[in-house]
């Protein structure tokens, strides 16, 4: 972490292919995709083949106010906007694009074939040398049905994340701020706010279900700190601060355990662990159950019992 120093030149060209692409539309096309370019040629991640051409196939999507990217195509947008390179790291790169659906109550469901509705919330993309896919995901709300829900605004289906999944996963699309995708001549996007996407990461670190993948916890360490040091710690305002803690125990409970279980501690400066300890203030942390390395010896049926 220590490498991914900001380049203050590769950021202001950022920002001037950010203001091209939202005041100045179809005029600058040239001159936006040169810049695009530069950008490129200076290890800016960026997103690969198959992820871009589902991104920009889907555009239309992405212009609505309620679709956020998520996940590490947001990670390369906010490198992008620091201007900091990284050349050739896992942690920075994908072969799939997380698409978030805002909503702030639930919907109907539209009733149609299985099938069909998983292939509209999950769109894919082939071609002889590259794969990727393109989930599109919405928050679950209760009593609402579970897997596949329709969103009749965006006239698309989207699989729903439950609460127990993704305990933060509401509070990351709440607030958003609109970026540009390095793709083509720059495409508009909204991203969720640093801090929130930040946060999020350190709680999916420790999930059951992320722990059961080798390089994903240390991925989304990683994205979080990478995060962090580009930030200052006034960005949890008590009002964040807040609505994080309205999240409930288990999201508090699971950044506590990412600070406290994080290798890269030590890179994170003591001020950011005083914030992030004010997130996580009055919930203890359960204590982690350790399962034992060695198989449990249970005897046949019919045998004594092996225990002394």
């Amino acid at each position: 972490m220590s490498t991914l120093i900001p380049n203050v030149h590769l950021a202001q060209k950022y920002q001037d292919l950010k203001e091209m692409v939202y005041s100045d539309g179809d005029k600058s096309g040239s001159t936006r995709r040169r810049l695009v370019q530069e950008l490129y040629d200076a290890d800016i991640p960026y997103p690969m083949y198959g992820v871009g051409q589902l991104v920009a196939c889907h555009g239309k999507l992405l212009q609505h106010d309620d679709a956020l990217v998520i996940g590490t195509t947001a990670f390369q947008i906010y490198l992008a906007h620091a201007g900091i390179a990284v050349k050739d790291s896992y942690f920075a790169q994908t072969y799939d694009v997380d698409i978030a659906i805002r909503r702030y109550a639930p919907v109907a469901n539209k009733r149609m074939r299985p099938r069909l509705s998983w292939d509209i919330a999950q769109r894919r993309y082939y071609n002889d040398y590259f794969s990727a896919q393109m989930d599109l995901l919405t928050p679950h709300f209760p009593k609402e049905p579970k897997g596949i829900v329709w969103l009749p605004d965006l006239n698309t289906y989207a699989f729903t994340m439950p609460w127990k999944s993704a305990p933060s996963f509401s509070f990351l699309l709440q607030e958003s701020v609109s970026e540009v995708i390095l793709l083509g001549d720059g495409l508009p996007v909204r991203v969720p706010e640093p801090i929130r996407f930040a946060l999020h990461k350190l709680v999916c670190s420790v999930l059951p279900a992320r722990r059961d993948y080798l390089l994903k916890p240390g991925k989304d360490r990683k994205q979080a700190l990478t995060v962090l040091a580009q930030l200052d710690t006034s960005a949890i305002s008590p009002a964040l601060r807040e609505e994080f803690r309205a999240c409930g125990a288990p999201a508090c409970r699971h950044l506590a355990r990412a600070v406290e279980e994080c290798e890269e501690r030590d890179l994170l400066q003591a001020d950011w662990l005083g914030a992030l300890g004010s997130l996580t203030e009055g919930f203890t942390r359960k204590p982690r159950k350790i399962e034992p390395s060695f198989p449990r010896l249970c005897p046949a049926p019919g045998c004594a019992s092996l225990a002394p």
